[in-house]
This record gives structure tokens, sequence and C-alpha cells, in this order.
């Protein structure tokens, strides 16, 4: 009789782990699907072409702007451009998760990634 009640005492309680576990790591079913933001930077060094930024939101629109020319001695302008257009995105309430850049052709490339909280 003992064994059976400490077999069904184990049961219930690999049940109830069980239970919480598979919630855990249970997807969202789509009610709270994540929207996301992307930012990109272009800038080439040089006189050679204009540089700009990109900012494509959840919903597809974009915007681009026009960077004055890079300078290496002076980079200033288009940074301050950068943040001009990082502060709005944060008060809409998007959230930084991931920024990449590379540098390819002579383009200096930065991707930022946000995902409204």
């Amino acid at each position: 009789m003992k064994t059976k009640t400490t077999y069904s005492v184990l049961i219930t309680a690999c049940a109830v782990i069980g239970f919480f576990i598979f919630n855990a790591f249970k997807s969202d079913s789509g009610n709270n699907v994540n929207k996301y933001l992307t930012l990109k930077v272009v800038e080439q060094p040089g006189l050679m072409a204009n540089s700009f930024m990109v900012t494509v939101d959840e919903e597809g629109k974009f915007e681009e702007v026009l960077f004055e020319k890079l300078k290496i001695d002076n980079i200033t302008p288009n940074t301050i451009k950068v943040t001009e257009k990082v502060n709005p995105i944060a008060k809409q309430g998007y959230e930084i998760i991931g920024i990449t850049s590379n540098a390819t052709g002579g383009l200096l490339i930065d991707t930022y990634t946000f995902i409204k909280k």
C-alpha cells in the first residue's frame, strides 16, 4: 500500500513539473507578435557618394535621410543625425536588440535592429 501511495505522489509531482516545463517553453500563439524596426546607416568615406540612413518600421514604411559627405576628420554631423533619429524611435517604445557593422567595397554599413516593448 505504501508503494502505491509513493508512486501516485511521484507520478503527480512529475505531471505537475512537466506541465510547468511545457508551458515555460511553449511558443507564443500569435497574440503577442513582436514588432521590429530597422535602421541602416551607409557611409562612404571621401567625396565619391553621399552617405545615407534608411529606417523601415514594422509596417514596411521607410524613410531615407541623406547625410553630408563623410569626412574622416569630421564625423559629427552624421552622428548627430543618427542620434536625432534614434531618440524618437526609443520614445515610441522601441528597444535596440542588435547592431551589426561591416565594411565592404569602401562602404561602412551599420544595421540597428529594434523591437517594440
